[in-house]
């Protein structure tokens, strides 16, 4: 097998060393074709490009992800347990966020962001965050946090 790959390289050598031309233009050719194929080419840097587009959940969180701002964003938690005077810790809190949603609203991070707020309502995703779930998923869920043990946790999972 290895003796036929290097005969194999050597013909192809022997034949462009005495047709230069016509491997010229084939090399040439190939040349021609990759760069039409290079302006078809797309390069998508998203986490949806890595999984497989057919998949009814990736197209569901997808759906998520585009309707709903709160499902891909960041969340940044300003922390004043160090400031003892809880009056003066809420104050600086509430200062730093305002101060904080005015910089990401500027036209510098339009580009960047869609848009902030100061919190979720907790109260509403509770209520409703399983109604965009299968009826299947919804079942499939509830078995799995029925129980908190481990070996059942595990078998429903």
């Amino acid at each position: 097998m290895k003796q036929q790959k290097e005969r194999a390289l050597v013909q192809w050598t022997e034949w462009s060393i005495s047709h230069y031309r016509k491997a010229l233009l084939l090399v040439l050719g190939i040349t021609v074709l990759l760069g039409i194929g290079l302006i078809f080419l797309k390069t998508e840097m998203t986490f949806f490009s890595i999984l497989p587009r057919h998949s009814k959940q990736v197209q569901d969180f997808e759906r998520i992800t585009n309707e709903f701002a709160s499902a891909s964003q960041i969340i940044v938690a300003v922390d004043a347990r160090n400031i003892e005077d809880h009056k003066e810790a809420e104050a600086l809190v509430r200062q730093t966020i305002a101060q904080m949603i005015t910089e990401f609203e500027s036209p510098r991070w339009k580009d960047m962001l869609e848009g902030s707020t100061t919190g979720i309502d907790t109260d509403f995703v509770r209520a409703h965050g399983m109604m965009l779930s299968d009826p299947e998923d919804q079942d499939r869920m509830i078995k799995i946090y029925s129980n908190p043990d481990l070996l059942p946790f595990i078998t429903h999972l």
